[in-house]
């Protein structure tokens, strides 16, 4: 089987592609866009931008991987300490 050579190579593929949906007069399916919040809600059924302490609506600023233990041992004192809301 030869999937490489002719109308399938991926260079003619990308150049006729819109030939044929014209051609055909099929409507191309956009892909829907999934997000890792929506994704999180489906599952899980809550969302994970809301504050579990009062409520409010929170603001996803960035992404930090995780402490190791020790670290987190170290640090058990002023994580309990510290004031989240309000």
């Amino acid at each position: 089987m030869v999937r490489y050579y002719g109308f399938l190579s991926p260079a003619k593929r990308r150049l006729l592609e819109e030939v044929v949906y014209i051609i055909t007069e099929t409507v191309r399916k956009t892909a829907m866009q999934i997000t890792w919040r929506g994704m999180y809600q489906r599952l899980l059924k809550i969302d994970p931008l809301k504050c579990v302490l009062c409520g409010s609506q929170m603001r996803f600023t960035g992404l930090k991987r995780g402490y190791r233990l020790a670290e987190l041992v170290l640090m058990h004192e002023p994580l309990a300490r510290m004031r989240w809301c309000g």
